[in-house]
């Protein structure tokens, strides 16, 4: 994100800047020619695409780029598009533009296209953590109603307090979860694609519930549960790219567009895997083998199956040589350079 205001920071500065530490501000000209400044995007995404005008092969590329909106699904699937250019271009998407451009190759950049979207990814925070925080979000709600009853921090007076607040809303919200109309003539605008959106409604529905019932089961350890959040988070997104994709296909059927047709088309594809997505990732939330697995992982960090490293050439570091330094450790570092300069 940009954010614009600190003297210290000079553009051309070579020194790398840190995670959240303000961009310098600079101008460069659109597609079009008009000049614009960072500062004019302060606090939102900002995507820069630089091509060589001479550059045939590139131009088309950047003008697709230059309308990208990196979000955090949307970062997920750029590397797995970048991931599909790699295997159709072969061994030629291993090779940097100036290698192919040497072999008198069109020098399609698809080696660097792919390192560009894992680092975005990497930037936002990891798609982990941004997991987390949605997840946060999607349980907001229960912790403001029910959160005091399954604190075990609370007392037993708090608990009591808090069971009037909690049967008012859950008499309502509970029933409704379980009980609405999904089916014919509801959404029957949609024409063939309401049946998507009938689906998102009844599987929000039941994301909900699952949700509800993951808090009754695992009450204050659910925040330990991370698979189970990241699954719920992945339906979450999986419904709303559902819905939007359906949604702007019926946009366009209602306002006359040429391509609406062609529009339904992908619409209805696009929805179909993400309705078998969804039904997995359902599936999975209760039926998993993820405390296997965690048992598993912890005994191989406690060093219990190290006989499968026997016969692998070493790489020549110990562990704490590939411990990365803290933020903390960087700030002080950057901090001492800049004091000695």
């Amino acid at each position: 994100e940009a954010d614009v205001g600190r003297d210290d920071v000079r553009v051309g500065h070579r020194e790398l800047l840190l995670p959240g530490e303000p961009a310098p501000d600079f101008s460069l000209p659109d597609l079009t020619g008009n000049q614009h400044t960072l500062s004019e995007f302060r606090g939102k995404k900002v995507l820069l695409v630089f091509s060589d005008p001479e550059c045939v092969p590139c131009q088309p590329l950047a003008k697709e780029l230059s309308g990208l909106k990196l979000t955090n699904p949307g970062d997920l699937m750029t590397i797995r598009l970048a991931l599909d250019i790699l295997q159709i271009r072969g061994g030629r998407g291993y090779e940097t533009e100036r290698s192919l451009a040497g072999r008198g190759e069109p020098p399609i950049g698809v080696e660097r296209m792919m390192r560009d979207a894992r680092i975005n990814l990497i930037f936002e925070g990891s798609s982990e953590i941004m997991h987390l925080f949605m997840a946060r979000e999607a349980v907001d709600t229960h912790l403001q109603v029910a959160g005091a009853f399954v604190d075990p921090r609370s007392s037993t007076r708090d608990r009591l307090r808090a069971v009037p607040r909690i049967l008012r809303f859950y008499a309502w919200w509970y029933p409704t979860r379980w009980f609405g109309w999904a089916a014919w003539p509801r959404y029957a605008a949609y024409g063939k694609l309401a049946r998507h959106i009938r689906f998102a409604d009844r599987a929000s529905r039941r994301l909900a519930r699952a949700i509800f019932h993951g808090m009754l089961v695992y009450q204050a350890g659910l925040e330990r549960k991370q698979a189970f959040l990241f699954r719920a988070v992945d339906i979450a997104m999986e419904l709303f790219a559902l819905t939007a994709a359906v949604t702007r296909a019926h946009r366009m059927a209602e306002t006359g567009h040429a391509e609406a047709a062609s529009a339904a088309s992908l619409a209805d594809v696009f929805a179909r895997g993400a309705r078998r997505r969804v039904i997995q990732l359902l599936h999975d939330l209760w039926r998993n083998d993820d405390a296997l697995k965690c048992k598993v992982a912890r005994h191989v960090l406690d060093g219990g199956h190290l006989w499968l490293e026997q016969g692998i050439m070493p790489l020549g570091f110990s562990a704490e040589d590939l411990q990365p330094p803290s933020v903390t450790e960087l700030l002080k570092s950057r901090r001492a350079r800049r004091e000695s300069a």
